[in-house]
């Protein structure tokens, strides 16, 4: 039996993405997005995504370094996302394959997204970005309106929507309604834990983070 490995938000953190896929020795790797800014090692995380032949889904870092790729390259720019992009411009394919990411991947019964879905409509409903930004429904503008999952949790029962995998938020952790929603972001780069799940076993794995990279917040 093939094994299947999801991981959250990597963003950099290369020590620990191999820390996990040796752990695992997983066949198939499905990424939950974010995976160069922020951290301190985007191209150590683009070889192994290569050696490992990962798939991930887009997340709003990456769909930002998209946008400021021509910029970040020329050496204009002092953002996450530009010197994410310097750190990979001269590696061959990083900019096309981030380009051709998708805002959701699918499997017998699970669907994997960066940030979130229509609490109601599910993934086929949702707005690109709410893929890419999801966190709290219908934004995030109040800190008193529920998280999208609570709410998905509302209108969906066991069976009737698939398992859905996502990152995105940092700040509430690893986050387990399964067979709900899964949320896998651990806050590595915060000094948090690097976090995947195991389908085939349904087992959740948690790397902790070598080193804090980054206050929260930031």
């Amino acid at each position: 039996m093939a094994r299947t490995l999801f991981i959250g938000d990597v963003h950099g953190c290369s020590t620990e993405l191999e820390d996990i896929l040796e752990l695992a020795r997983p066949d198939r790797v499905f990424l939950t997005g974010d995976l160069f800014t922020r951290g301190p090692d985007p191209a150590g995380c683009w070889e192994l995504i290569q050696r490992w032949r990962a798939r991930s889904v887009l997340g709003n870092h990456d769909a930002r370094m998209i946008e400021v790729w021509d910029e970040a390259a020329a050496g204009k720019g002092h953002g996450q996302a530009h010197r994410a992009v310097r750190a990979l411009a001269e590696l061959p394919g990083v900019r096309s394959w981030l380009q051709a990411l998708p805002t959701t991947l699918e499997g017998p019964g699970w669907v994997l997204v960066h940030a979130g879905v229509h609490p109601k409509r599910g993934v086929t409903g949702t707005k690109r970005r709410h893929l890419l930004e999801l966190r709290r429904w219908p934004d995030d503008e109040r800190r008193s309106n529920p998280h999208w999952w609570k709410r998905f949790a509302e209108h969906h029962r066991p069976g009737d929507h698939p398992l859905v995998i996502h990152g995105h938020d940092a700040v509430k952790g690893l986050r387990d309604q399964r067979p709900l929603s899964l949320g896998l972001d651990g806050g590595c780069v915060f000094g948090g834990a690097l976090c995947g799940y195991a389908l085939e076993e349904d087992r959740l794995l948690q790397v902790p983070a070598r080193k804090r990279w980054l206050a929260p917040g930031r």
